[in-house]
């Protein structure tokens, strides 16, 4: 493509029995101001529809979300370390536990209140998720209402809340007890705002045989 300085003048403007080349200049100039129109309208509506973000004010709002981040189990046995992905949405939800190089360690999947495990290729089916993944690992993980945990929410909850500490609006820490099941303490270590919401950042939960640590580093609410 041969590149035309804006000064120069084309070679078939040159003859005086030609028309001046301003209708053509202006002309281009038009188009040139079609596309850009047209290119900033294409932007602006990608922009809109590409927010993924709700306006919610509070985290009892919130139908459907996305967690990602670090965890640490520990318990007498074993300590095993990685990556957390938890999807929400209404009251069935996905929790998968990664190693560091990749590896899964687990996918729990709760959905019209049957659970599904996947440990090492096989699956295990069952209708209450933490005896499941008791049985099949060996882990006390409360999942059923670490998922309101996750968002510094103890309002859905079917245990006893007890000793309840809340600092500038922040919940910090408090201790849970369900029917049948271990007693947890869980403490806010950090929070962070999220699209407005106070959220947390790192939280702590044990009982005398578990611990459970996690670091939210991503959140994403779908509706």
């Amino acid at each position: 493509m041969k590149i035309i300085h804006p000064n120069t003048t084309l070679p078939f403007f040159q003859s005086t029995n030609c028309r001046p080349p301003l209708p053509i200049i202006s002309s281009l100039r038009s188009i040139l101001l079609f596309f850009i129109i047209a290119l900033m309208s294409a932007c602006t509506s990608f922009d809109r529809s590409s927010s993924p973000s709700p306006k919610v004010t509070h985290v009892n709002q919130l139908i459907e979300w996305q967690a990602r981040g670090k965890v640490l189990l520990k318990n007498e046995q074993e300590k095993v370390s990685g990556y957390f992905f938890w999807h929400k949405n209404g009251d069935d939800f996905t929790l998968s536990l990664n190693s560091f190089i990749g590896t899964n360690v687990l996918t729990l999947n709760v959905k019209n209140g049957l659970s599904t495990l996947e440990v090492d290729g096989n699956s295990y089916q069952g209708n209450d998720p933490e005896s499941l993944i008791y049985e099949v690992t060996g882990n006390n993980i409360p999942v059923s209402t670490l998922s309101s945990w996750l968002l510094g929410d103890v309002n859905n909850n079917n245990g006893y809340i007890s000793d309840k500490k809340v600092v500038q609006k922040r919940l910090q820490s408090f201790n849970y007890q369900a029917p049948y099941e271990p007693a947890w303490l869980v403490k806010y270590d950090d929070y962070k705002l999220v699209d407005k919401l106070q959220l947390p950042h790192k939280l702590n939960v044990q009982n005398a045989k578990s611990r459970i640590k996690l670091t939210i580093n991503d959140w994403e609410f779908i509706r």
